[in-house]
């Protein structure tokens, strides 16, 4: 064969023929490679496609058997479980219906308790005992037939973190590992695109947390660097760094260290952002409220005295930076004592006075309303210090200089001398030396919390009780006789008095500026207001009163004086509240403060039914003939608010057909101060009219009489008279109440301003927004009334918004009160939409946070329809979005109340069945009801124990009272140490300390001491008793 092919013609001539032949095909063969594609163009680029594709593949190959090596190494193992074939067994439907028959009782859980998981420990009330399985039950047109399917995994705690940032898609570059880039790998990666400069795009389920928040880092620089104005984007941005520390936090000195370095960097970025928006509130707020837990109480009081002189000429960051400096010293177990708050708060009203000099009238209100706010603070200080004559002087004064008119002696007309006879009961002397204390401390600060009068100042025994007027002078300044400042004035003092506001909604606590007050919370009256609003969610029957009964228990912690009890003393301070109200009223009308004077009987009136409510009275004869003489005053016969209040108060005494005649007498005169006008036509008197019709409905819904109901809303809408009304006008009232409501709207002005006349007085807005959901709950449905009133409030909000009004309007949070009052009457008759009512409290809890009616919903639908397996903080992550609720101390404490009347039934319950196990099972569904009561207690006990780390619930004395009485009755080996931890938060709060000395006999001495050393009030020592009890 030749070297060269192409010469293989020429040396194969001489060849003979077959030589030839074989030459041929050997010819044809040796050629096909001339037809090889590398001879083809651009050949080597294929090949190196090639190449690639082969490495590509091999790194593939190479991150999956790593990544195996590193889940076999680190990962955790799946069990694998052999899956049977389960053959459907059909069970005769006659067979099934036996079986029903012949069960007690048979529940369904909607909720998915976590509970019932276990086998034999179910937690939902009256739930049928099951084997957890993964066969379950179909009703079949043949009966009853078993199924297969795969059992759901509970979620781990990990994967709520993965939900929050979501599966995104990232960069990675081909040439790095895998492992190193990120240890939290989870899944092998599902997709792959091929992209330009050798960079994949990786899909992953999960990624590290770090690289994320290193980007959201990155992109709040850009965006802030670009927009330093936006205010939000900078609170998310200090927020933002919660995520990081959660991430580094470590244990103990590591933890604590972790969190400063945190702090610090927030601190930095909040006063980055006080560069570019010097005298923004919101960031000042919190760049001090950070502060606090960064600094020593030393070195804050440093800095916060630099940071006012800086603002020296700002008005509301004066206010607010004076808020935080007295807070410092409030707050300092060691600093703290009454002469030194005392001083800073009439330094910082002195300074606020200051700066209004001068200034117009329209000018000075909103300093007035700071001197206001401090007034309140430091009223709640001295009443939680029990300084109860310091108080009453304080407000005996700004009465005086404030309202015209005022008696300054009618405070100490009701003096009454009391008697110490109890000290020299033989019961007492027998009594250990703390619980006799406590005894006599409890009754002297309930009888003797009148400062003496001037006549009888110079035979004190006790010098307490002489209070010169002089001595609070520093802390009164003099406020512009204007009536939006009176009204505030006066609500407040009212409120210092112990009486609640009622209803308790959330923008009224924002305009007397105690929303943000953590402390404001030491009394009861808060949390009890919520049952003035408790007949729109329960039934009439006492022993269906299950939300009330739970928060009637808050009566064991009421501190003296109160109007609770049936003692003398008690009775005095509730006709010195009844009087002050009354007389303020008087002079107010003498003023010609017309709105702010009925606004203040309309309170009084509501007072004397939430009296009703809490104390169960039947004797109300007196109220009532008080009220009538009022009525036929000449100035009081027109007021329709009052008779309004009047007939709801008959209602409240169970006479529900006097209180329809006194409305139906209002609307029957209707036609002659209305010229026989339709309601909504007459400016002056369409909105107490419309108030009248709404509370006959409400009245007579209640009644389930919804015929007369809606014959009462056509009657309105018609025009006619309610017994002229024809049900055949349905379509016609319809249309009358929807251009009314339009029209009514096209009113932008309404919403620029927001008083405590919305509380009190009727608004015909909201008065006819409730009668149009009403009158839709009634013909059509509960989800058109509902989604109207959600149509409405977003109308409101977006009005506000664009004419740059106020935010949080009063008729958004009360009409989102007839939502969810709408919502709760459907579910308690009709069993059905509870998830709809979580939500709209979601909702409505996470923005009105104070709305004690929103709380009551919450507390009613937990203790009605909630299962005892629920844990407590399961509950409020369902009612409160907490990315967006502030100031969540009373819808914790309200939690606290859920899970003590739990407690309360399980061990009910318990006691009962404590010898017989099967009834006990049979009630709950299955499991030994010890165990479940023993379970209850240890998730309740996680859940308050976890709340007295959150920093705005250690500033709550009523919190830290509701702690330590629960650690009393579990566990009295730990009192000591929470005590001195409720104390070191809460140094200034008196019945702290009684309480602790009740229970801690040892440390009595001690208690008494800091009581003194603090100038708290005491009125009698361990040493003074121990005379006394020897003589």
């Amino acid at each position: 064969m030749s070297l060269f092919p192409a010469y293989l013609d020429s040396t194969t001539k001489s060849s003979s023929t077959a030589d030839v032949e074989a030459n041929e095909e050997q010819k044809v063969v040796q050629s096909e490679w001339l037809k090889n594609s590398s001879f083809e163009p651009e050949a080597s680029k294929l090949i190196d496609n090639l190449i690639k594709e082969d490495k590509k593949q091999e790194h593939e190959a190479n991150v999956r058997i790593s990544y195996r090596q590193y889940k076999k190494l680190h990962g955790k193992k799946k069990k694998k479980k052999d899956k049977k074939h389960i053959k459907k067994i059909i069970r005769p439907k006659l067979y099934v219906d036996q079986i029903l028959k012949n069960c007690d009782f048979v529940s369904i859980d909607c909720k998915r308790e976590l509970g019932n998981l276990k086998v034999e420990k179910l937690y939902r009330p009256a739930a049928p005992m099951f084997r957890v399985s993964n066969k379950y039950r179909v009703l079949d047109n043949q009966g009853w037939t078993y199924n297969s399917f795969k059992q759901k995994q509970i979620k781990r705690y990990y994967t709520l973190k993965e939900k929050d940032y979501g599966d995104r898609s990232i960069d990675i570059n081909i040439e790095e590992d895998c492992l190193t880039q990120n240890k939290m790998l989870i899944n092998i990666p599902k997709k792959i695109q091929n992209e330009d400069n050798d960079i994949e795009k990786v899909e992953l389920n999960s990624i590290k947390c770090e690289n994320y928040l290193t980007e959201l880092t990155a992109g709040f620089n850009k965006h802030l660097a670009e927009q330093p104005n936006d205010i939000n984007s900078w609170i998310k941005f200090v927020n933002h760094q919660e995520a990081l520390y959660s991430l580094n936090r470590g244990y103990r000195y590591k933890c604590k260290l972790n969190k400063k370095v945190i702090l610090e960097k927030q601190i930095a970025i909040l006063d980055k952002a006080l560069s570019f928006n010097f005298e923004n509130d919101q960031l000042l707020d919190m760049k001090w409220t950070l502060a606090e837990d960064y600094f020593t109480p030393e070195e804050l009081n440093k800095e916060l005295l630099k940071e006012l002189e800086k603002y020296s000429s700002s008005k509301s960051s004066q206010a607010l930076l004076w808020c935080h400096y007295i807070n410092v010293n409030q707050n300092s177990l060691s600093d703290c004592t009454t002469s030194s708050v005392l001083k800073r708060y009439s330094d910082a009203m002195f300074a606020l006075s200051k700066i209004k000099r001068g200034l117009p009238l329209n000018e000075q209100f909103d300093i007035q309303q700071n001197i206001i706010e401090l007034f309140v603070k430091c009223g709640l200080f001295l009443r939680q210090a029990g300084h109860y004559e310091q108080l009453l002087t304080l407000i005996n004064m700004y009465f005086s200089i404030s309202i015209n008119h005022f008696d300054n002696d009618l405070i100490e007309k009701f003096y009454i001398e009391s008697s110490d006879d109890i000290i020299f009961d033989n019961e007492l002397k027998t009594m250990p030396l703390n619980k006799a204390w406590y005894q006599v401390e409890s009754l002297r600060s309930r009888d003797r919390w009148l400062p003496l009068p001037k006549h009888m100042a110079d035979d004190a025994e006790d010098p307490q009780r002489v209070v010169l007027p002089e001595e609070m002078a520093e802390l009164v300044q003099p406020l512009a006789i204007h009536k939006s400042v009176i009204a505030n004035l006066v609500t407040a003092c009212f409120i210092l008095l112990k009486i609640p506001i009622l209803p308790f909604r959330h923008f009224v606590a924002y305009q007397l500026g105690i929303h943000k007050c953590h402390y404001y919370l030491d009394s009861l009256e808060i949390v009890l207001s919520s049952l003035f609003m408790a007949r729109h969610f329960e039934d009439s029957n006492f022993g269906e009163k299950k939300a009330s009964n739970a928060l009637l228990v808050m009566l064991n912690t009421a501190m003296p004086p109160n109007y609770y009890e049936e003692s003398i003393s008690s009775q005095t301070y509730s006709r010195f509240l009844t009087s002050i109200l009354r007389h303020i009223t008087d002079c107010l009308y003498a003023m010609d403060y017309i709105d702010e004077a009925n606004m203040f009987l309309v309170w009084w009136l509501r007072f004397e039914r939430y009296c009703m409510i809490v104390n169960v009275s039947s004797d109300n004869s007196h109220l009532v003939s008080e009220v009538k003489l009022l009525l036929g005053k000449p100035h009081y016969r027109n007021n329709i608010p009052l008779f309004i209040e009047f007939a709801l108060l008959k209602n409240q005494v169970g006479k529900k057909d006097d209180a329809l005649k006194i409305l139906q007498k209002l609307i029957d005169g209707q036609s002659v101060l209305l010229d026989n006008k339709p309601v909504y036509l007459n400016d002056t008197y369409r909105a107490p009219y419309t108030a009248i019709y709404k509370n006959i409905v409400e009245i007579l819904i209640q009644s389930e009489c919804k015929e007369k109901a809606l014959q009462t809303l056509i009657a309105l809408a018609t025009g006619v008279l309610p017994k002229n009304a024809n049900l055949n006008l349905i379509e016609e009232a319809m249309l009358v109440f929807d251009n009314v409501t339009e029209s009514i709207l096209k009113d932008k002005e309404q919403f620029a301003y927001c008083d405590l006349k919305y509380n009190y007085l009727p608004q015909f807005l909201i008065e006819w927004v409730i009668c149009r959901a009403w009158f839709l709950y009634l013909t059509e449905s509960v989800q058109t009334s509902v989604s109207m009133l959600k149509d409405v409030i977003i109308k409101i909000k977006n009005i506000i918004t664009t004419e740059n009004y106020q935010k949080n309007h009063a008729a958004e949070e009360i009409l989102t009160e007839t939502m969810i009052v709408i919502l709760n009457y459907h579910c308690n008759k009709s069993k059905t939409y509870h998830k709809e009512l979580k939500i709209c409290l979601r909702s409505a809890i996470s923005k009105y946070s104070h709305n004690m009616q929103f709380l009551f919903s919450m507390v009613w639908n937990e203790t009605k329809y909630g299962g005892f397996g629920t844990p407590l903080w399961q509950i409020e992550n369902v009612y409160v979005d907490n990315i967006v609720a502030e100031n969540m101390e009373t819808v914790r404490l309200m939690l606290i109340l859920v899970g003590r009347e739990r407690l309360r039934i399980a061990s009910d319950v318990a006691r009962k069945h404590l010898n017989d196990n099967k009834n006990s099972m049979s009630i709950y569904g299955g499991g030994n009801i010890l165990d479940v009561c023993k379970n209850m207690r240890n998730l309740f006990d996680y859940f308050i124990r976890n709340l007295s780390n959150i920093t705005g619930m250690k500033k709550c004395p009523m919190f830290w009272r509701l702690y330590l009485h629960y650690i009393s009755e579990t566990s009295p080996s730990d009192y000591k140490k929470c005590f001195y931890e409720a104390v070191e938060n809460c140094p200034w709060h008196k019945f702290l300390y009684m309480e602790a000395a009740f229970y801690l006999l040892e440390e009595l001495p001690n208690i008494c001491d800091i009581l003194v050393e603090k100038e708290l009030r005491i009125h009698i020592t361990h040493e003074e008793l121990l005379v006394l009890r020897e003589d």
